[in-house]
């Protein structure tokens, strides 16, 4: 049997399986309500008995009196079947917070977006995204918004519910923007529902006319409210006096007189009962509701293909805990989902090397490109919904030794099994050493080594793979002296001290991005200064006989260096995507209300991404760690910014840097390097930037102008 002393102490690595079988057919509920903040409204003729006081005053109104909070409580929190709650008008008293404190613990909510919120008892399934679809700029009093909020419709996970809320002007105004929002979810079959204050009348009112719901029911939506109840139901404001007419504007007299609280359902979920809330049981004609509006909940069954299940991920080969070797790796993954998988990914030790869009998701890994030891490879799948599922396994890599065994690079030195020892050369000059064949690309990992006593040598990391014996050029070294004591060195320069006796084990190793120092498995130094890749075992001897015996490297996720990949574009707002090109084609002619965002994202150390952009079009394209759907440009931490007049600058959440002009053709790169942001234009660097990058971190775009294009995208980590 194989031992290691590296490997004393490791656990079994699990099989780790995300499949989650068949969801049963079962109920939820969700809620909408435009609560007014809490304000309180008179819905009495000329407001002669008013119940609710309005105004601003949270300790004096419908909020103020705990009006809105009872409510909450007895047809939301108490109502165990309710999964989800929409929120309008949440401003200053009943914010989303303030809602999510009234019902307690595990209630969480999205953030207010001009008072539009969407709240999850059990949590929400995929993050939420809000992208904005009204423009005060646009004649629209508010800056509107809609939320995509995939939320768990039980405790267990084992299924969601797409919930979009939104507040519109009207249907005319902001209905084809939500369309377009909710169009990806339609193209992938993706069941979900639109809820909110459409401002809508679709029933007989005594004030006005019916609007036409056409929009939205040409494009398969279908309205929840009448599909279960006879009487139209008027699930919008509370009942009002005309006095033009001298009439209650409700029909029939007393119920609320707007239907402008829709549900609206797509795909096959179907809803099964809808009911009002906030309101007297009788709805007579002088009701009075804590908000301008009545609450609804709509019930739906989940079953027969209505549930968005998490995808299930497998890795057929190689097997767990399986013994690999060579360049030809055979790796095969399967996945399978409700609405289609739309990738895959597979990471080696939490780096992605490969993304499949499409089956068979196949492929032939280098495993000569990592140490020798243990690796962890892991499937993830991605489904239209947002929703994900993995599975992992560990391999033992074991390579032989390349040509040469451990050393090469020898000078003046000579090999004997994995001990290198100086042979020939001046007694006492640094004109001897060696490299070790393998190296450490990225990542953690480590060189160990004994050391010959009484002799003068260096050992360390070093990025230097040629065959100088230059000191200066090992970054992180042991030194060694005849007296028995030893130093180290970064790049020559003393850092600290000690003693050691014949057959101590020295260790430098790289983790967590930081390299430390070991004698006997006890830390002696931490450096400051950040690793450099390629990382190999460096030696250079002085004495005449020194030795370097029992040398070891390991890679513990970093082997194979960086990974080039076409950019795969995901939340593509008013754009189009072809292969890795994206590019603006709907929207406002020069508003910032259109892009995409990359589905690889750079999760750690160095990497970049590269793109072509058009020429005579205003965008943004750069590193954002926003993964939403968002156009905010002050949202991309590291950009370049394009203008008309084939100019660009650099701009850092929106914040000038420099600028340029460029032409067409030319290529553009940010790139992450030893912890740095670095910008390119063909090759140059033209600026180095001064803020530190955080991660996850990946290509995010905000295009102004129609016809603006991001063309062949890649990323490299």
């Amino acid at each position: 049997m194989r031992q290691r002393a590296w490997l004393v102490g490791l656990f079994t690595v699990m099989h780790l399986a995300v499949a989650l079988g068949v969801a049963q057919a079962q109920t939820f509920r969700i809620a909408e309500w435009n609560v007014r903040s809490g304000f309180g409204r008179d819905a009495i003729l000329n407001g002669n008995n008013n119940v609710f006081v309005e105004g601003n005053n949270c300790t004096t109104n419908a909020w103020g009196v705990n009006a809105v909070q009872q409510q909450l409580i007895d047809h939301v929190k108490n109502d165990p079947l309710v999964v989800a709650l929409v929120v309008n008008e949440a401003w200053t008293c009943a914010t989303p917070q303030a809602i999510v404190n009234v019902l307690g613990a595990p209630w969480t909510t999205t953030v207010d977006r001009e008072g539009v919120a969407v709240l999850s008892r059990f949590g929400f399934a995929a993050t939420p995204v809000s992208t904005q679809i009204g423009f005060t700029a646009q004649g629209d009093p508010f800056n509107r918004y809609i939320w995509r909020a995939p939320v768990w419709v039980d405790a267990a996970h084992s299924a969601s519910f797409v919930v979009y809320g939104t507040h519109l002007d009207k249907l005319s105004i902001n209905g084809q923007r939500m369309l377009d929002v909710t169009a990806t979810d339609r193209t992938n079959n993706v069941t979900h529902a639109i809820f909110g204050d459409l401002n809508t009348r679709p029933a007989v009112s005594n004030c006005g006319s019916v609007d036409s719901l056409a929009l939205v029911t040409t494009a398969g939506y279908s309205e929840s409210w009448p599909a279960v109840n006879t009487d139209p139901g008027y699930t919008g404001t509370v009942n009002h006096w005309d006095p033009g007419t001298s009439k209650w504007c409700g029909v029939p007299t007393g119920h609320a007189y707007k239907r402008i609280d829709l549900g609206l359902d797509w795909g096959s979920v179907q809803p099964t009962l809808a009911f009002l809330f906030a309101n007297p049981p009788q709805i007579p004609e002088t009701s009075d509701s804590p908000s301008d509006h009545y609450g609804v909940v709509f019930e739906y069954s989940l079953g027969g293909g209505g549930s968005n299940l998490p995808p299930t991920a497998d890795i057929t080969a190689p097997a767990n805990n399986a013994v690999v070797s060579g360049p030809t790796v055979s790796i095969s993954v399967t996945a399978s989902d409700d609405h289609g998988v739309t990738s895959v990914d597979l990471k080696r030790d939490g780096t992605t090397i490969q993304t499949w869009t499409a089956p068979p998701f196949t492929m032939n890994w280098d495993s000569t490109s990592v140490g020798n030891g243990l690796h962890t490879l892991q499937a993830v799948a991605h489904d239209a919904a947002g929703l994900t599922g993995q599975d992992s396994i560990t391999v033992d890599v074991e390579n032989p030794p390349p040509p040469g065994g451990f050393w090469t690079a020898t000078v003046n030195a000579t090999v004997t099994g994995t001990t290198l020892q100086k042979t020939g050369g001046c007694g006492s000059c640094l004109d001897a050493g060696g490299i070790s064949a393998t190296t450490i690309a990225s990542g953690d990992g480590y060189i160990q080594f004994t050391p010959s006593w009484g002799t003068r040598l260096y050992a360390g990391f070093s990025a230097d793979r040629t065959n100088s014996t230059a000191v200066d050029q090992i970054q992180y070294a042991f030194s060694f002296w005849t007296d028995g004591t030893w130093d180290i060195r970064e790049l020559n320069v003393y850092k600290t001290g000690g003693t050691h006796t014949a057959g101590d084990v020295f260790k430098i190793s790289v983790e967590a991005g930081v390299v430390k120092y070991y004698r006997n498995a006890a830390l002696v130094y931490t450096s400051t200064a950040a690793p450099v890749y390629p990382l190999g075992l460096d030696v250079t001897f002085l004495t005449i006989n020194g030795t370097v015996s029992s040398p070891t490297i390991f890679s513990s996720g970093g082997g194979g260096g960086p990974i080039t990949s076409d950019i795969i574009w995901t939340n593509a707002v008013n754009s189009t995507v072809t292969a890795n090109t994206l590019q603006k084609t709907s929207g406002c002619t020069t508003c910032p209300d259109a892009g995409g965002i990359s589905q690889q994202t750079i999760d750690s150390g160095n990497g970049n991404i590269e793109y072509t952009p058009s020429v005579g079009h205003r965008f943004y394209a750069g590193l954002g760690r926003d993964r939403s759907a968002s156009t905010d440009r002050s949202l991309i931490d590291y950009a370049f910014s394009f203008w008309t007049d084939s100019t660009w600058d650099i701009r850092e959440s929106d914040v000038y840097r420099t600028g340029g002009a460029y032409v067409s053709g030319d290529a553009f790169k940010i790139a992450i390097e030893s912890g740095v942001v670095k910008y390119y234009k063909n090759g140059a660097l033209v600026y180095t930037s001064g803020i530190a990058p955080a991660y996850p971190i990946g290509l995010d775009t905000t295009l102004f102008t129609v016809g603006s294009t991001v063309s062949t995208a890649k990323i490299t980590k």
